[in-house]
């Protein structure tokens, strides 16, 4: 990452990255802890986005990042910031995220070309950061917007038998009610032909007992 810590004096001498001042919290628990109260010296904001960077705390390093360059406005942060709004989204799977990475590497190379006298040996990668983020944006959008897949039917799924349906046939059109009929109408005919071959004058005989039956008399 970029170390923007490590400038030229106005004197076109180098300096050496700036001490923490003897208050500052020491240890890798500083930094990842977001409760932590950020200071005002830009020095001690970047060396805290350093070590939670490493610790993969992408979004304590963007806080400590961000704070270091506002206090500072060196360009070398944006780069810095960049890539922890990089790595971050691939912990959070936020297409924000990759946007806003985008942006600042954008300012980075734009700071660059304003600032000719800027170190320019990150430039390359901050433009194929920008190539790669491109890339990696315009698939996720286009998956984002992809219509759900369609979930079709295992051919080998065994479905329940269908169960048979009534019949829903008219009355005169089923079988059984023609057998009716008929059964009824041969039952008919034979009681005709009973009735047409008796003789004449025959009575059915309903027994012998009747008001005159020789005047025998019933007593109940």
């Amino acid at each position: 990452m970029a170390s923007p810590y490590r400038l030229v004096a106005p004197t076109g001498s180098v300096t050496a990255p700036a001490a923490a001042p003897a208050s500052a919290p020491e240890g890798a628990a500083a930094a990842t802890s977001p409760t932590q109260p950020l200071s005002d010296d830009p020095a001690l904001e970047y060396r805290l986005g350093e070590q939670a960077y490493a610790l993969g705390n992408y979004e304590q390093a963007v806080r400590h990042f961000e704070r270091s360059y506002q206090l500072s406005n060196f360009a070398e942060l944006l780069y810095n910031l960049g890539k922890a709004y990089t790595q971050w989204y691939d912990l959070k799977n936020d297409l924000s995220l990759l946007r806003k990475a985008k942006r600042l590497f954008q300012n980075y190379t734009k700071r660059l070309t304003e600032n000719p006298e800027m170190d320019q040996s990150q430039r390359a990668e901050a433009e194929a950061q920008i190539s790669r983020l491109d890339e990696q944006i315009a698939a996720e959008e286009a998956r984002q917007a992809a219509p759900p897949p369609v979930v079709r039917e295992d051919p080998g799924f065994d479905r329940a038998p269908a169960q048979p349906q009534p019949d829903r046939k008219p009355v005169h059109k089923r079988g059984w009610f023609w057998g009716l009929i008929g059964g009824l109408v041969v039952a008919g005919a034979v009681t005709a032909a009973i009735v047409l071959t008796r003789k004449p004058g025959f009575e059915p005989e309903l027994g012998s007992i009747g008001p005159n039956t020789g005047g025998v008399a019933l007593r109940f």
